[in-house]
């Protein structure tokens, strides 16, 4: 098990970016000295297909109770949360935003999973992790160029111990140029370009994985677009939602529901194995 007790150093953006996330969910009636993991579930929805994806995952990477998974660009926690309450494993969280690592660790204290999941503010390319140290990796929505993809998947076959898998759920390139706004949903996320399926495949291949699935859920993803934005026309962002994405969330999800449905990118679900 991989522990981290010291504090994460904040400036008064980080703390200020947290005590928003905590005065909407208060404002919405949540109980902040009683959170349940249900209360705060919505932070799946940053990445696509949200819980649904990472449930998918999971049980297709075989996770259980003695898996030791490392979340790449964990966000706000949603996805390790996830996967701690659901499959009972230890996991590590990993993003580049300093505010991101601050609000997902004080969400999971106060769900009570803080015993499980760790929130760590590191870059993908220069994990502090010794080889061959976890079970299971998660990549989800760290779309950018072939340069980067590469250095990446040389960096997850570094940590991955022998056996161990990556679980992808990414959007790529389709044969439809160009590509509408590619932005990501969060204010804080990256934005990159995006590469082919087959290019993601060789890359994985060309660091040392095993492809055992690569699996076209296009069709999905668009259908989730069009829910959240259907929900968000509806009902209004979530409690805690309007403080993490941007400001133009809507005609974003409209531009990413055109890309898919135009064949402009395509959703990928996939395992390689180490």
């Amino acid at each position: 098990m991989i522990r981290d007790d010291e504090l994460l150093s904040t400036d008064g953006r980080t703390a200020a970016f947290t005590e928003r996330l905590l005065d909407s969910l208060a404002a919405a009636g949540r109980d902040l000295d009683d959170l349940t993991p249900a209360d705060i579930t919505v932070f799946e929805d940053l990445h696509v297909q949200g819980f649904e994806a990472t449930l998918e995952l999971a049980t297709l990477a075989g996770v259980g109770e003695e898996s030791l998974v490392l979340d790449v660009a964990a966000g706000l926690g949603g996805p390790a949360r996830a996967l701690a309450d659901e499959f009972g494993c230890q996991v590590v969280g990993v993003d580049l935003t300093p505010a991101f690592c601050h609000a997902a660790t004080e969400l999971t204290r106060r769900v009570g999973l803080d015993d499980q999941v760790t929130i760590r503010n590191e870059h993908a390319l220069d994990l502090p992790y010794e080889d061959d140290t976890f079970d299971v990796v998660f990549l989800q929505d760290l779309a950018s160029d072939i340069e980067y993809k590469a250095g990446l998947a040389a960096e997850l076959h570094r940590v991955l111990a022998p056996g161990g898998r990556v679980a992808v759920h990414e959007v790529v390139a389709g044969p439809v140029e160009p590509l509408l706004t590619p932005m990501a949903l969060t204010a804080e996320g990256p934005v990159g370009s995006l590469v082919h399926p087959d290019e993601f495949h060789e890359t994985m291949t060309r660091a040392g994985f095993e492809a055992l699935d690569w699996l076209d859920v296009s069709i999905e993803a668009a259908e989730w677009y069009q829910s959240m934005i259907h929900r968000a026309e509806t009902d209004g962002l979530p409690p805690g939602f309007e403080v993490v994405v941007r400001d133009d969330i809507v005609p974003l999800c409209r531009s990413m529901h055109r890309n898919l449905d135009e064949d402009r990118a395509r959703a990928y679900l996939g395992l390689f194995e180490k």
